[in-house]
């Protein structure tokens, strides 16, 4: 296979309705065949491939577009407005420009640290949006753009809800109950302790030659959770 699978998900949006509707699990019918397929799909990308696209997500494009435009006018901003809203040691989320997760393989490295600058990038993460209930600080957002907490809160809204979605879809390729990753509180509306981040990537000059530092957007690293 020469390109990532790309699925529809339509049929997962349905059962997910129904279920969320009926406050329980779904029996899949005989005769429902477009979400058998669908389930099928999954099952065959994620063991084959290990990644799939997905269409049909019910996700509306003014939300996306919103969420894009004004990450954008954020980072356009000056640093002292980026800056007023930092990622510290108890408020994991904010503003960060520079997050070393490739720092130690960097300098191991054959290439001298002199000439390879990891991570190249600034980003901005809420969290969840109920802070009792997650255990995590509450959101903090800075005066400018002043669109940027609505955009961003029903952006993490939506994909609050297609995670749920997906999980019941992935839950049903493993031959599981369709709430398996959904029950007892593992992935609540409230609960959760998911996360939220828009990054930028500023255009850099990339240049080895004359003693031009090389630049890496993101070192090498684990990611952690579902994504």
């Amino acid at each position: 296979m020469n390109s990532i699978p790309t699925i529809d998900i339509s049929p997962l949006i349905h059962l997910n309705e129904r279920s969320c509707n009926n406050n329980t699990s779904t029996t899949i019918k005989d005769d429902d065949q477009l979400l058998k397929d669908t389930i099928k799909q999954i099952k065959h990308a994620a063991e084959t491939v290990g990644f799939f696209a997905i269409v049909n997500h019910d996700v509306s494009n003014d939300s996306i577009a919103n969420a894009w435009d004004t990450s954008t006018q954020f980072f356009d901003c000056d640093t002292s407005i980026k800056e007023s809203v930092p990622m510290t040691s108890t408020y994991p989320y904010g503003y960060e420009n520079f997050e070393s997760l490739g720092i130690e393989r960097s300098i191991s490295s054959t290439a001298s640290s002199d000439n390879l600058l990891v991570d190249s990038k600034e980003t901005f993460s809420i969290g969840p949006s109920n802070s009792e209930l997650s255990g995590m600080p509450p959101r903090q957002f800075p005066s400018q753009p002043t669109t940027l907490e609505a955009a961003l809160t029903q952006y993490f809204n939506d994909m609050e809800n297609l995670a749920q979605v997906l999980f019941r879809g992935l839950a049903l390729a493993l031959e599981l109950n369709e709430d398996w990753f959904l029950q007892d509180g593992r992935f609540t509306s409230e609960g959760h302790q998911s996360a939220l981040r828009v990054l930028n990537y500023p255009a850099l000059e990339y240049k080895k030659e004359g003693g031009k530092k090389v630049h890496i957007r993101a070192g090498a690293h684990t990611d952690y959770g579902e994504r």
